[in-house]
């Protein structure tokens, strides 16, 4: 991969964005050497300038971005400024090797990310905020092939993983899923928890109408 290369990498780790407003965790839905798609449920609006934290290979990154457009519920898509060659070399390095070793699955795909209000049942497993293991029956609100929204009872961490027992028809299936943002309490979103599969192609090949 050259350093002028511009294709989106698939990048599911957690991030933190920073800015005077406000600061929160989140979640890269794919990674280029231009910039990256965060997965967050109130992105900064278009424009927004903030810093955008992140590991790379052992080494924290600290990048500031403006937020290039939005989807609201689903993430931003963010520009890098001012990044260093150094900062750049060691993306363009860490990118390659992430295609070397994942081939044409890496390549992130166009960002389509419509949601569908459908309601599946499903059974979720995880650790709450607290640490104790629980098991909950409860259904989706939303879909895409980028993941789901949920409600639960249980408080839970952005960034932690759960199993989802998902009922689809006469088949059933178990994924794994990342906690991208949770609702606040007292707000309309109040036990709301979005998720992101942590295997993207499996997700997208169930997921309805996607």
């Amino acid at each position: 991969m050259e350093l002028t290369d511009r294709r989106r990498v698939r990048f599911a780790e957690p991030c933190e964005c920073d800015s005077e407003e406000r600061n929160f965790r989140a979640q890269f839905h794919d990674l280029s050497l231009e910039g990256a798609y965060i997965g967050t449920h109130e992105p900064f609006p278009i424009g927004h300038r903030f810093r955008l934290r992140f590991g790379v290979q052992g080494r924290t990154l600290v990048l500031p971005c403006i937020v290039r457009h939005t989807n609201p519920g689903t993430g931003m898509g963010v520009k890098f400024l001012n990044i260093t060659p150094e900062e750049r070399e060691l993306l363009a390095r860490y990118l390659e090797r992430l295609v070397d070793r994942l081939g044409d699955s890496a390549h992130a795909k166009k960002r389509t990310a419509s949601r569908l209000s459908i309601r599946i049942p499903v059974l979720v497993t995880g650790l709450d905020s607290l640490g104790k293991a629980f098991e909950e029956d409860t259904e989706t609100l939303n879909v895409s092939e980028r993941g789901a929204c949920i409600r639960l009872r249980q408080l839970v961490i952005p960034g932690t993983n759960l199993k989802l027992k998902i009922g689809l028809g006469p088949q059933t299936h178990v994924a794994e899923f990342r906690v991208v943002w949770v609702g606040p309490p007292d707000s309309p979103t109040a036990g709301q928890v979005g998720l992101t599969p942590t295997v993207l192609d499996l997700w997208r090949a169930w997921a309805p109408g996607t």
